[in-house]
């Protein structure tokens, strides 16, 4: 084999070795970025010592979390802050939507509500649900929410 040859199949080799180590590089840059569709659904009631519910205030929403992206709702009114906030991040291969609600439900009563819920990678959904209950002398506050995150 001449010089020339082995100067030409030296080449060709490291062109497929180059190739070889980017091209899984540029797969991975144009993969399609991680979305979770997202349901979300909070009660809180306040409720008089004898269980007649005085109040109640409730949130319910479905929407879309793209990584990298937020989602936020404000929907205070003039004389009550109420925000809901929602983002998605990558926890190793698995997806974790983490959510914030607070509202103010009285005059002297808010809710501040952190939860997230984990979508393994070898999972279609996840769901983390719960409550939360605290009684004073006038009665007793119940906040129970639920979110379901479903991969897209």
């Amino acid at each position: 084999m001449s010089r020339f040859a082995k100067f030409v199949l030296a080449g060709a080799i490291v062109s497929m070795l180059a190739a070889s180590v980017l091209m899984p590089a540029e797969a991975a840059s144009k993969k399609k970025p991680v979305s979770l569709t997202c349901t979300v659904d909070i009660l809180h009631e306040f409720t008089a010592q004898d269980g007649t519910v005085l109040s109640t205030e409730s949130y319910q929403r479905t929407f879309v979390l793209v990584q990298g992206t937020n989602f936020v709702d404000d929907y205070s009114t003039p004389t009550r802050f109420k925000e809901f906030s929602a983002t998605l991040s990558q926890v190793g291969t698995d997806s974790m939507v983490s959510i914030n609600w607070f509202a103010d439900v009285s005059t002297f009563n808010s809710v501040d509500l952190d939860t997230a819920v984990v979508v393994p990678q070898s999972q279609k959904q996840g769901t983390a649900a719960g409550r939360h209950r605290f009684s004073s002398t006038p009665g007793h506050d119940s906040t129970t929410y639920t979110l379901t995150a479903v991969r897209n």
